[in-house]
């Protein structure tokens, strides 16, 4: 057997002695691989732990985890697990958010699914140890096997070590107290430690998120990779439609959706956005027949926007009639709608965070309130009351003192024109405050975009590069990825031939990212040359073929101006689409 070092971690006690619950700090770093030959390397072997002259050396292993939840708000358990396992290592790649039938006992809610990349220097028993304590902070209770549960974190592969109960699994156990109780608890651990986990390959809700990460991953045991996996259930890696046969479906128990809603009872990609009027996180269904175009609605609260700069907004007095538009926006279907308080058309003056700040804050505001107002009318009135329901909101900015403004005013999500780029504390911010995060491709800024528009004739590649390569940092900042929305930029550092291509290859953008893409033809340049419309507000009925054309090549949002037309439009085509 052999066992290939090509890097190490030398963990040291502060005061250089090592002590029972002496913390421990990282020096430098490595990762141990085992032979390919040698799948059953026991903990001893793996977890690399031994004292040497008053240091443990240990290996960083690569883990990757489930994650599941079908109690309460779902995803806001999945994100609290997921902060916490960013406490044990490094989280460095993410799936997307899975709504999946529940297995072996049926008679229960859908789950949520994901998965996750965690590099660590536990061992596995202490590993499985802090999940479980992870868990039960998150809410989980005792239930019966397979039944109902607030969150469940498992451990699904760890390197390519093949552990079955009783191995130990972690050599020195992992900085072990010698504490009686503690020891007692590692060891009923470690006799229920398996790895791999010994039901993933016949799992979809596992296997489908783990396909995001690493299609290609191999199981040490049945050496077949995950897409293998998958194809032997009839199912396919990447994006695309997913079922599972009915038998494996049950009955859809949250959200009131029945399971042949769903194609075949199958699992869908959902993407959280926005709040339920029960307070939990709102899913987009984003594949399947539940699934559709969501319709953005642009509230400007600029006085030079392109196309309607200061029509809904007036320094010093603006509020209401922006409050107002965006009311309007969401009783003609509005999915979302996206506060801006900075112009980014061509040559537009920036603005200070605080004039931002003051431009786009009060509007959140006022939008929160008379939509609060309004349900708790309708509650009490009927259908004389103004019933518009729970407002999403997004905020389009580049700065992220803007954006946690917007967040702590009742913004849903950030909208990044830059892709995170511009405020080097844009993504850790958006990763504090919780929300989802959609990114732009774009270069340079709004006064020198028009002269950067040399791609080398691969704008497709070059704009799909870029916004994986955004969608990476976010992950690794600790937004995961099943929160991001991509935007390919139409009309940002782009010609008109530039965005016409764009918007032909839409669909090759959508394979290549994987996350759900945002659109923004509205009133562009491009529709007005197409057209002969020099006025942007004449080119609405453009923009809503522009939308069509979008949503045939896989685009999942469309960002527009006139919300009325697109969503009449779109509710159309999607028809058409998901009856095919």
């Amino acid at each position: 057997m052999s066992v290939t070092l090509s890097r190490y971690r030398v963990l040291l006690p502060r005061n250089g002695r090592i002590l029972p619950g002496c913390p421990l700090r990282p020096s430098t770093t490595t990762r141990i691989h085992t032979a390919s030959s040698v799948p059953s390397l026991r903990g001893s072997l793996l977890d690399f732990g031994r004292r040497r002259g008053g240091a443990s050396v240990r290996s960083l292993a690569t883990v990757y985890l489930g994650l599941g939840s079908n109690v309460g708000d779902r995803h806001a358990n999945l994100l609290r697990a997921f902060k916490g396992l960013r406490e044990f290592g490094e989280v460095d790649a993410t799936s997307l958010l899975y709504e999946t039938p529940p297995m072996y006992v049926e008679d229960q809610p859908w789950f949520l699914n994901a998965a996750c990349r965690l590099s660590t220097d536990l061992g596995p028993a202490v590993l499985l140890e802090r999940l479980k304590v992870l868990e039960a902070a998150v809410g989980r209770k005792d239930t019966a096997r397979w039944g109902p549960r607030a969150v469940d974190v498992d451990i699904l592969l760890y390197d390519d070590l093949v552990l079955d109960g009783g191995d130990g699994g972690n050599g020195d156990d992992g900085g072990d107290t010698g504490r009686p109780q503690q020891h007692q608890e590692r060891q009923q651990s470690k006799r229920w430690l398996r790895i791999p986990h010994p039901r993933m390959h016949e799992r979809p809700f596992v296997l489908l998120p783990l396909a995001d990460i690493q299609p290609d991953l191999a199981h040490p045991v049945l050496r077949s990779t995950v897409k293998e996996l998958l194809s032997g259930l009839g199912l396919s890696a990447g994006v695309g439609n997913r079922t599972l046969s009915a038998a494996a479906a049950g009955a859809k128990g949250v959200e009131g959706q029945a399971g042949e809603s769903a194609g075949a009872g199958g699992a869908e990609r959902v993407l959280p956005m926005g709040v339920c009027s029960n307070g939990h996180t709102r899913l987009w269904p984003m594949e399947g027949r539940r699934s559709r175009t969501y319709v953005m609605g642009i509230l400007n609260a600029t006085p030079d926007s392109f196309s309607d700069g200061g029509q809904h907004y007036r320094r010093g007095g603006g509020v209401a009639t922006a409050v107002e538009h965006g009311l309007k926006m969401a009783r003609d279907g509005a999915d979302v709608l996206d506060i801006g308080g900075e112009s980014t058309r061509p040559g537009a003056a920036e603005v200070s965070p605080e004039e931002e700040i003051s431009r786009v804050v009060p509007v959140i505001e006022g939008i929160r309130d008379a939509a609060t107002a309004g349900g708790e009318a309708a509650a009490g009135e009927g259908d004389d009351a103004d019933t518009i329901g729970p407002v999403t909101i997004t905020v389009d900015t580049r700065r992220a003192a803007v954006a946690e403004a917007a967040v702590a005013a009742g913004a849903d999500a950030v909208n990044d024109v830059s892709g995170g780029t511009f405020d080097p504390q844009m993504l850790a911010t958006v990763a504090r405050t919780g929300v989802p995060l959609m990114m732009m491709h774009m270069r340079g800024t709004p006064q020198t975009m028009t002269s950067l528009t040399d791609y080398g004739g691969n704008v497709v590649g070059e704009v799909s590069q870029s916004l994986e390569a955004c969608s990476r940092a976010a992950d690794i900042a600790g937004v995961p990825r099943w929160m991001h929305v991509l935007n390919p930029g139409i009309g940002f550092a782009k010609t008109h031939s530039q965005s016409l291509l764009l918007m032909r290859e839409l669909d090759v953008i959508a394979k290549h990212v994987g996350s759900p893409l945002l659109v923004g033809p509205s009133r562009k340049r491009f529709i007005g040359e197409l057209t002969s419309e020099s006025d942007p507000i004449q080119r609405d009925w453009g923009t809503v073929g522009a939308c069509c054309s979008a949503a045939e090549r896989g685009a999942k949002l469309v960002r527009v101006h006139n919300v009325k037309g697109a969503v009449l439009a779109l509710a159309v085509s999607d028809a058409i689409r998901n009856e095919g």
